[in-house]
């Protein structure tokens, strides 16, 4: 018998220093430990950001004392070195404490065009819900926007400071994403410590046909772990994500266009668990 190629063996890190990217290092790095896939770390440095230190009314703000000092090229060259360098460290330390495979690399160019290539050669990544920003907001930020948006790569989004339970809920419609999504759901629970819930957004007959849906593609999908299935009217954000916190969501995997509408967007601002995005 052949052996089933794993849904997932590469993972891309996209590395800063915002809170928010070191989350997504630490759940990208324990998916990978999960998975026994290899986890890839990979920094930016932001032309844009260098362009600005060629200017003459380029200035520093230091962040605690709030003073203002003039700043050029040459030191903003020096900084992203450094921020480089202690984006490795931390993928070498996570990496070694769960034991996975990794490798780091550095690119220049626009941040949001060069992750968007990155993620062509990835079977996931993992990304910080605020994007490249220092300062943890409410909203999707605008470089994860874009990498939602176009990239085919299912997407891993995190919140700065939190951390999910141990059950991972799969929203299932029967689309092409929600098939990937059922995929990936059963390479995480393969190991039977951690229960699948599924979740079909219609209610009635249609959701019968989707629970039969569900069932064949976990059958392809060689699932082995338990299984339970759960109903929410189609649309009812709110219901999912009082789900999700329900049942100790660790992930939750949502298939991309979502079923849930202008929801989806409340979702990932306010869910407390990782949200993997697949398409």
């Amino acid at each position: 018998m052949v052996a089933r190629t794993p849904a997932v063996r590469t993972i891309l890190v996209a590395l800063d220093a915002s809170p928010g990217s070191m989350a997504a290092l630490e759940a990208g790095a324990r998916v990978a430990a999960r998975l026994d896939a290899e986890l890839v770390g990979l920094y930016v440095e932001d032309e844009n950001l260098l362009k600005v230190g060629d200017l003459p009314i380029a200035v520093l703000v230091d962040k605690i004392s709030g003073g203002v000092r003039p700043v050029g090229r040459n030191e903003l060259e020096q900084h992203l070195r450094v921020q480089a360098s202690q984006a490795r460290s931390a993928l070498e330390a996570v990496a070694g404490r769960l034991h996975i495979r990794w490798t780091f690399r550095v690119t220049r160019g626009r941040v949001s065009r060069e992750l968007l290539a990155a993620t062509a050669e990835a079977d996931l990544v993992s990304l910080g819900r605020s994007g490249w920003s220092m300062i943890e907001t409410r909203r999707i930020g605008s470089t994860t926007e874009t990498i939602l948006g176009q990239s085919a790569t299912p997407v891993l989004l995190l919140r700065q400071g939190l951390c999910g339970g141990r059950a991972v809920v799969a929203v299932f419609d029967a689309s092409r994403g929600a098939a990937r999504g059922l995929d990936i759901a059963a390479q995480l629970t393969r190991d039977e410590t951690a229960p699948l819930i599924i979740v079909l957004p219609e209610t009635g007959r249609e959701a019968d046909e989707l629970e039969n849906s569900a069932r064949q593609a976990l059958r392809q999908a060689e699932a082995t772990g338990s299984t339970r299935f759960r109903h929410v009217p189609r649309r009812d954000a709110a219901l999912l994500e009082n789900l999700a916190r329900g049942e100790d969501a660790g992930i939750l995997i949502l298939p991309a266009p979502d079923v849930f509408g202008k929801g989806t967007q409340e979702i990932l601002t306010r869910i407390h668990c990782p949200v993997l995005v697949v398409r």
